[in-house]
This record gives structure tokens, C-alpha cells and sequence, in this order.
């Protein structure tokens, strides 16, 4: 009978947690927007024209929910630990009186498990802070540049290679050969995502009308008729030097980030609620500072006749003149009580909720798994989230997919094509997927657990056969005692 070199194997108990991440992160683009490839028109269900461009403003209510939501459920984890403790006393206070009858009112030592409200007394407030701001802070970058200079580069196969030096540098863990294969595995999805850039410097009508010089200074656009920006890293040739280091420093940061908040977690028994309050204080913080910033600093004039370099970065529109972000043009907006104000108070609402499960369950993924799987379940999310994106065009767009533009039905081919192949190396990764060849299979946790199982049974058979071997040298020891006895006693008869 010939043995199965591919097998399923069983899904850990865990996996509900990467599933919930990547759901509610789906429902989060639904109600406040998507930042996705250049082929797609709309980029949200819950559309409020101006008021969802304002995403500093939203952001700061999706921190400031966060901080109660983070505290609600700090106060219920208090709760059950307190309850859990006060039937570990009752336990202890029974042994303590079993152990004093056994031993003579000598009261043996326990040991107890620290209490997680002390851990603070273990490691720096200044550390945590700087890595929830770190977290923040390059979490905020990638969201606002990645439908702008990053559109297409997001290579988090690379990102794969850095969390992994941070987790082996870190946690001293042992990368396994069926792991290294994945690794190796994911160029095939690098290659294709190289393919889609390429493609945009190819297309024929990027490079004749998406020129900065000359006479097509401000054409940074396909044609009024698709109304979309063009690639800006193509208009600008020199941009794309400068937008990969920047990108892969960024990845770099939150790669260390989500290595460090693993190492809070697990070394220092602070629970992701608490990571999250803090990450709640620091983001509104942030967003707020940053927002009062740029509602005084306006970067050009409405002009709807030339389309400039500040329409990548400028969307907010207020007094006849374009903002990074506006506060006064969001409460403006809302204050009018129209159609787009009620589909904005729909879209928050909605919003904050998704955002605060999405982060938690992000957290429980690192917290009991690794910072790698929630990295790996990026292009699960982006190929419902493209899925998504379609229907919503097919709704919106009376019928047409895709923007009229070159090669957009390729890229979105190339795209699917990379996350259907990364999929297929998660599985692996997940061990859901076994290969039994080439030696792949031997660390995996079934042939783990299979090894230990075997231990443990042969330790059981040592222990029996040594047992065994105990008694007989008791019984022959006690045979021996009976015949001295005996002579013994024959020889004093004798006497």
C-alpha cells in the first residue's frame, strides 16, 4: 500500500481567533473603506463623500472606543481571576491542614503563580509606551500612504523573513524545515506582485499622459471619464527609490513591534486588554495632535480643472480649499443632518466596533500563536477582501468591474493568483496541510506529540521493568535473611 505524501491534518483550537481577526477586518473595510489596487472604483459600502475622507477624525473615535471597551473588559478579566483565586485559597487552606496532619504541623512551601495586576513592578512603563507608539505611529503611515506611494507594494513576504530573525533573536525558537520550505515557497507571490508593477510602467498611456514635464504637468489622472488617480510613483519616476526603503522600514518596525507585544504578553503576563487600553490612549492622542495640525494647514485651492501632485495626499474639501484632514469640515458635514451625515453616523458606529475586535483578536493571535500567522493570514484577507470589492463594483458601477484602464484585468489575475498560492502555503504552515516527504513531516505537532507519547511509554516500561528488578533483589535479599536465620538455628540445636 503506498503511503500518502499530502495528508490533512487536524486545525488547532486557536484558529478561531485568526478567523475572527480576519473577519472583522472584512467588515471593518465594509463600513469605513478599503485601500486596494487601482482597478477598483469604489473603496466602501458605506460611502459619505467627504466626511469618510476625514480618517483622522474617525480614527480617533475608533482609539477612543477602544480605551472603553479595553477597560470593560479588564475590569471582567479582574473578576475571573479574582474568583479563580479565591478558590485556589480555599484549596490551599485544605492541603495546608492535610499537609500539617501528615507532617507534624510542618507546613510545606507552595508555590504560587504571580499575580498579573504586579507585573508592572517587572518591566519599564516607558518601554511599553514606546512600543504602542511605535505601533501606532507605523500603523498610521502604511494606512495613509498605501492607496497612494505604497499602492501595489505591500510585500509582506519580506516581512516573513524579518519577523522570523526578530522571533529567533528574541524567543530562541527553531525554524523547521517544513516551515523554511514556505519561506522559500512565498517567492512565487513576490515574483507575481513584481509582475504588477512592472506592468504599470509598461502601460503605454501611464507613460504618455502621466509625465510631471511639459505640456502634462498636472495629467496625474487616467481621464476625467474613470476620474482615478494614476500611479504616482510612475508619474514621478524618482519616487519609487525613495517609497521602498521607506516602506520596508516601516515593515521592519512593525515586524519588531508585534515581536515585542508577544514578549510583553508571554514574559511579562500583561494581558492584551491592558496592551489595548494603552494603545486606545496613545492613538486618540496622536490622531488628535496630528488632526488640529492639519485642519490649519491647508495644502492648495479647489481647483477642478488640473489635477496636481497635493490630490494624492489633500482629499478633505473645506472653504474652497483641500486638507490632509479637517475637523471642522467632519463636524460641518455632520451637523447638516443630509443624506451623507446619516450614512457617516451609520459607517462610525459600525466602524469603531469592527476596529476595536479586529485589534483584540489581532492581539490573541499573537498571544497564543506567533506574530507570523497573523502576518500569513494577510492574503486570506485580501482575497475576500478583492472579492468584495467586485460585488460592490458590479452594484455601483451598473455592471462594470473594473476601472477602464490598462491592464487592470491582468493585475487583478496576478493578485489572486499570489494569494490562492500563499494560501496554499499557510495551510502548510498551519499544518493543516502535511507533507510527508523529504523528512518535511518529522516536526510537525502530530509527529511531535507521537515522539513524546513513545517516551513516556518507554519511561512507563523502564519504570516497570526497574520496579520489577526492585523486587526481586527484595525477595532474594529476604530468601537469604530466612536461610541465615535457619542455619542459624539449626547450628544452636546442634550445639
Amino acid at each position: 500500500m503506498s503511503k500518502k505524501c499530502i495528508k490533512i491534518g487536524d486545525c488547532n483550537s486557536f484558529i478561531i481567533y485568526l478567523i475572527l481577526s480576519i473577519l472583522f477586518s472584512l467588515l471593518l473595510d465594509i463600513a469605513l473603506g478599503s485601500a486596494n489596487v487601482v482597478v477598483f472604483k469604489y473603496f466602501k459600502a458605506l460611502d459619505s463623500g467627504n466626511l469618510s475622507k476625514c480618517f483622522l477624525v474617525r480614527n480617533i473615535f475608533c482609539y477612543l472606543l477602544t480605551i472603553i471597551m479595553a477597560h470593560i473588559f479588564s475590569i471582567i478579566e479582574k473578576k475571573n481571576l479574582s474568583g479563580k483565586q479565591i478558590v485556589q485559597t480555599e484549596i490551599k487552606k485544605d492541603d495546608d491542614n492535610i499537609n500539617k496532619k501528615l507532617s507534624g504541623n510542618i507546613p510545606l512551601i507552595h508555590n504560587e503563580k504571580e499575580d498579573i495586576t504586579d507585573s508592572y513592578s517587572n518591566i519599564k512603563l516607558l518601554f511599553i509606551i514606546f512600543i504602542i507608539f511605535l505601533w501606532v505611529l507605523e500603523e498610521q503611515l502604511l494606512a495613509y500612504f498605501k492607496d497612494m506611494i505604497f499602492l501595489h507594494i505591500d510585500f509582506w513576504m519580506i516581512e516573513l523573513l524579518i519577523i522570523h530573525y526578530f522571533l529567533v533573536k528574541d524567543f530562541k525558537i527553531e525554524v523547521y524545515d517544513h516551515q523554511k520550505l514556505i519561506l522559500w515557497f512565498f517567492i512565487f507571490p513576490f515574483m507575481l506582485k513584481l509582475a504588477t508593477i512592472i506592468l504599470s510602467y509598461c502601460d503605454p498611456f501611464n507613460r504618455k499622459r502621466n509625465s510631471i514635464s511639459g505640456e502634462n504637468k498636472y495629467e496625474y489622472k487616467y481621464n476625467r471619464r474613470v476620474d482615478t488617480s494614476k500611479l504616482i510613483y510612475v508619474a514621478i519616476d524618482w519616487l519609487i527609490g525613495l517609497a521602498l526603503p521607506i516602506y520596508f522600514i516601516l515593515i521592519t518596525c512593525r515586524s519588531y513591534v508585534y515581536t515585542k507585544i508577544k514578549w510583553i504578553m508571554d514574559k511579562k503576563c500583561i494581558s492584551p486588554n491592558k496592551i489595548l487600553f494603552f494603545y486606545g490612549i496613545i492613538g486618540a492622542s496622536f490622531c488628535f495632535i496630528v488632526n488640529i495640525i492639519s485642519s490649519f494647514i491647508p495644502c492648495d485651492v479647489i481647483d477642478k480643472d488640473k489635477y496636481r501632485l497635493s490630490d494624492y495626499f489633500c482629499k478633505v474639501e473645506y472653504e474652497n480649499e483641500i486638507y490632509v484632514d479637517n475637523i471642522r469640515a467632519y463636524f460641518t458635514g455632520l451637523n447638516e443632518m443630509n443624506f451623507d451625515s446619516i450614512i457617516e453616523i451609520i459607517a462610525l458606529f459600525l466602524g469603531v466596533i469592527f476596529f476595536f475586535l479586529h485589534k483584540y483578536f489581532s492581539l490573541k493571535v499573537i498571544q497564543v500563536m506567533t506574530p507570523v500567522h497573523l502576518i500569513m493570514s494577510y492574503p486570506i484577507y485580501y482575497i475576500f477582501n478583492k472579492i468584495y470589492l467586485l460585488i460592490l463594483n458590479k452594484i455601483k458601477s451598473q455592471g462594470y468591474l473594473l476601472l477602464n484602464v490598462n491592464f487592470a484585468e491582468i493585475k487583478l489575475i496576478l493578485d489572486f493568483i499570489g494569494d490562492i498560492i500563499s494560501i496554499f502555503g499557510y495551510l502548510i504552515y498551519l499544518e493543516i496541510i502535511e507533507l510527508h516527504f523529504c523528512d518535511f513531516a518529522y516536526n510537525i505537532r502530530v509527529s511531535i506529540l507521537a515522539r513524546g507519547n513513545l517516551e513516556i511509554e518507554d519511561d512507563v516500561i523502564g519504570s516497570i521493568k526497574t520496579r520489577s528488578d526492585y523486587d526481586g533483589e527484595q525477595k532474594s535479599i529476604a530468601s537469604s535473611e530466612e536461610n541465615k536465620n535457619d542455619n542459624e538455628k539449626d547450628f544452636s540445636i546442634e550445639s
